[in-house]
């Protein structure tokens, strides 16, 4: 069958946030971890400016797959880097290259938008994905640690 990859349109919104729903549960995250909502989305996508961009995976008339991605400013190369908040592939499509064609639709995307690099997470147990981003010529980075204001410490920290 073949695959076709496209930008998403704010029809797409529904199958999105089933994606991520799965991908929440395939993370092992609690059933009420997706708090985003249609509307949310179609805010952060399709909204004036536009916070983040998406593309979907379709293959034999059917939604496989999709990427969605936001831009990171880099001060010190005054440079960005694409970087790919989820990505995700139906569980029963895995395994026929769609998730190496969105990788590679990415990253023909960053470099016509002059970006760095490519970036994403993954849960250092999810070994499946890890030899799957290692057979793509990830290279895994070290020397930072995540961090996040969330919550009552940004409210507390924004007052």
């Amino acid at each position: 069958m073949s695959l076709r990859l496209r930008d998403a349109v704010p029809a797409d919104v529904p199958a999105m946030l089933g994606f991520a729903r799965a991908l929440a549960t395939h993370e092992g995250r609690p059933d009420d971890a997706v708090t985003a909502s249609e509307a949310d989305l179609h805010a952060m996508l399709f909204g004036a400016p536009p916070r983040a961009w998406a593309m979907m995976a379709e293959q034999g008339g059917r939604t496989v797959g999709y990427a969605i991605w936001s831009y990171r400013f880099i001060m010190y190369r005054a440079a960005v880097t694409l970087y790919a908040s989820n990505i995700f592939v139906a569980p029963d499509a895995r395994g026929g290259g769609i998730g190496r064609a969105i990788f590679a639709a990415l990253a023909r995307r960053a470099r016509e938008e002059g970006c760095l690099s490519v970036e994403w997470g993954v849960k250092e147990d999810n070994l499946s994905a890890l030899g799957f981003y290692d057979a793509l010529g990830a290279e895994r980075m070290t020397g930072s640690v995540r961090m996040a204001l969330k919550g009552e410490a940004l409210d507390r920290l924004a007052a």
